[in-house]
């Protein structure tokens, strides 16, 4: 077992990983109208992609970011994607059509729950895509930090959740 993390807006904790906004827009391993959720192998990650994607760390500041972790089991729930079996330029941007098409592809086949791909902004680390119309989608445990107001420490001008049972969130 292990954990993948995405980091939401608090405004938004109903919908983590619904995925809405990926069907306004196309992102690198998904087609406009997939609905994929984002989201990273280590919280460190996920808050590194979101300050790539915002552009601005006073935009993040702005915005209250909580980090939402789901544990899974890999052998059950993954696919992945390694880069060596990428084509070259599968990090460039604007974002290929061939590299959109396998996200989009692993969605429309729902051939798992959670698809991991490297990341581009730091390749040696893994991402992943979230398909919440998986039926084994909801296999997927809601373990981790409390979400509850409040109660942790600052991230990005927001409150990161601990729970502190556990001094490894990710065990």
């Amino acid at each position: 077992m292990f954990s993948i993390w995405r980091l939401e807006k608090e405004r938004h904790l109903g919908e983590t990983f619904r995925g809405k906004s990926s069907l306004q827009a196309d992102g690198r391993w998904h087609h406009m109208g997939t609905q994929v959720a984002y989201a990273s192998e280590h919280p460190c990650i996920a808050v590194l992609e979101k300050l790539a994607w915002l552009g601005s760390y006073d935009v993040a500041r702005s915005s209250n970011y909580l980090l939402i972790p789901r544990r899974l089991d890999p052998d059950k729930h993954l696919e992945r994607v390694e880069e060596e079996d990428l084509p070259e330029d599968w990090d460039a941007f604007p974002h290929r059509d061939a590299i959109r098409d396998i996200g989009t592809d692993w969605f429309n086949e729902e051939r798992s729950p959670i698809l991991g791909v490297p990341s581009a902004v730091l390749p040696l680390a893994k991402n992943v895509l979230t398909n919440p119309f998986h039926p084994e989608f909801h296999d997927l445990e809601r373990r981790g930090p409390s979400l509850s107001p409040g109660r942790g420490v600052s991230l990005i001008g927001s409150t990161l959740p601990v729970k502190k049972s556990s001094p490894n969130p990710l065990e």
